[in-house]
């Protein structure tokens, strides 16, 4: 919210000012009703500024159209917005091929040496007794064997070294979806879910990640993600922590490739009342709000700004639900003040 430091009164405000019987040359009109006062009470202790207190007849907060109205009481949690990527199915695609092969040459590998264990004790059974078999026919078996152990421990290390790029890539839980053909891998494989990177902005954390949270493509309506796992890459250009999550594709609203908006809630909720923006004014860099004390008596109080929320800001003390809050016509009360010399 742009910050409103009233230094002299606008045009609007004098005109304003004229209407609801206020002058603005001299000082008050005067009469026998006179419409408004304005009271100094004692500085507040930082001494910038002073606590405001503006009388006005009813008949002038008519004319100059001030609003009150009662607090609503809310609750906020902060959100983080994060960037996400649907992502290109093409590696896992090409994960699952590759491993199918690795295990079936473990597998293959696996069965052949098997056979070659046997038949070299076998052989070595035979010659041992002195039976038909020979020494070349014994030497033959175990090189047979070796060769076999050194293409099962092959084909193992092949399978291994898979395994680690598809974990420094996808992370445990989608590499194993990969590797036992996992329902939610299917899924991902037919387009029922799509597959989004979500990495939040570089310095920022969030622990636990939600379980669930909300997505945005440009110019569509947000859709639920679910949270899958941490990603053991980042992208690169925002250098920040990445996670995968799950979204439904059968709308139609996702294609790879495109990048979606990520709100992430982080931290506790809070309550609180809601000021709207409308209600706050801004003294000597003060933002203040004009609580109604009485049918005709406004006092200004200041506010905490640190948490903005969509409509207005979050205060989580000093205001009551009873308490009646000036919600359009502020300016005018502050403006008010200042012509009688206050917030100076």
């Amino acid at each position: 919210m742009k910050n409103l430091r009233p230094v002299r009164l606008s045009a609007a405000v004098l005109l304003l000012l004229m209407v609801i019987g206020l002058g603005v040359a001299g000082g008050p009109v005067l009469g026998a009703h006179r419409a408004w006062s304005a009271q100094t009470a004692r500085p507040q202790p930082s001494g910038r500024n002073r606590s405001i207190a503006v009388t006005l007849a009813k008949s002038a907060q008519k004319r100059a159209r001030i609003v009150t109205g009662t607090l609503g009481h809310v609750f906020y949690t902060k959100k983080i917005q994060a960037y996400g990527m649907v992502l290109s199915l093409q590696g896992l695609a090409n994960l699952a091929r590759s491993y199918a092969r690795a295990r079936a040459q473990v597998e293959n590998a696996k069965t052949k040496l098997q056979v070659s264990q046997l038949e070299y004790a076998r052989q070595k059974a035979l010659y041992a007794h002195n039976q038909s078999s020979s020494l070349k026919e014994l030497q033959l078996a175990e090189s047979v064997r070796n060769q076999d152990l050194v293409n099962l421990e092959t084909a193992l290390m092949e399978q291994r070294i898979l395994v680690g790029t598809a974990l420094q890539q996808w992370g445990e839980v989608i590499s194993n979806w990969v590797f036992n053909n996992a329902p939610s891998y299917s899924k991902l494989i037919d387009r029922e879910e799509m597959l989004v990177q979500v990495t939040l902005p570089a310095g920022e954390k969030i622990s636990p990640m939600p379980r669930e949270t909300t997505i945005k493509p440009a110019g569509q309506v947000r859709l639920i993600a679910r949270f899958v796992s941490p990603s053991p890459r980042t992208d690169p250009k925002i250098q920040g922590l990445s996670y995968f999550y799950m979204v439904s594709s059968r709308i139609g609203q996702l294609e790879v490739g495109m990048n979606v908006a990520v709100f992430l809630p982080a931290g506790p909720t809070i309550g609180g009342f809601l000021v709207p923006s409308s209600a706050v004014v801004w003294q000597n860099g003060q933002p203040l709000v004009f609580v109604q004390t009485g049918a005709e008596h406004f006092t200004a109080r200041p506010i905490a700004t640190n948490i903005p929320v969509p409509g207005g800001y979050l205060v989580t003390s000093g205001f009551s639900a009873a308490e009646r809050v000036v919600v359009d016509g502020a300016q005018v009360l502050l403006s008010v003040a200042l012509l009688a010399g206050q917030g100076a």
